[in-house]
């Protein structure tokens, strides 16, 4: 029955290695930000983002980033735990001729839950949002590629728990430097 089993997965792993072999990738972004300020007080944030996607073709892409965000407000003794889901169709819209660069925007619609404490008393935090995430990548080898998300486009919401803790609600247009985030990609 082993032998069975073995020579099964043998097999099937020969005919499925082709398939995935160049379009799979994995990665992500870690970040952690401290901020001073005189009247809010010092602001740690620590935000780890890992993701995995597949390319269908050259053009479209399918992944998602499953985050984890820990936000401390010192001066408030406001403290938030939040994980995110954020599945994602990313279209490529220019490739160097060279593949070295290319432009992109991700499709996104994402989910978070959590919890906020202040001063003590705790509550369920939730976020959402729908928009665009254009970026730009820098395939530096064929296995090894640097991804730069550089802005949003559309709406990210929350609840009153969520707000309390620092998590934004904002929509439009935004290509500020709060919107910058860069990563790095193993490509199978």
């Amino acid at each position: 029955m082993k032998k069975t089993i073995v020579t099964s997965m043998l097999a099937l792993s020969a005919f499925a290695a082709p398939a995935m072999a160049g379009n799979w990738y994995a990665g992500g972004s870690i970040g952690f930000m401290h901020r001073s300020d005189k009247e809010d007080g010092t602001t740690n944030e620590f935000t780890v983002q890992p993701e995995v996607g597949y390319n269908f073709n050259n053009r479209w892409a399918f992944g998602g980033r499953v985050g984890y965000t820990y936000r401390n407000y010192a001066g408030q003794d406001v403290n938030l735990n939040i994980f995110n889901i954020n599945p994602y169709a990313r279209f490529t819209y220019y490739r160097t001729s060279n593949n070295l660069v290319q432009l992109f925007v991700d499709g996104t619609v994402g989910v978070g839950l959590g919890s906020t404490s202040r001063s003590g008393e705790s509550g369920t935090a939730c976020s959402y949002e729908v928009g665009l995430l254009p970026g730009i990548a820098f395939n530096i080898t064929d296995h090894f590629t640097i991804l730069a998300h550089l802005g949003f486009v559309g709406y990210h919401g929350a609840n009153n728990r969520a707000k309390e803790g620092g998590e934004p609600e904002y929509g439009g247009v935004n290509f500020s430097s709060k919107n910058l985030s860069v990563g790095l990609y193993y490509n199978f």
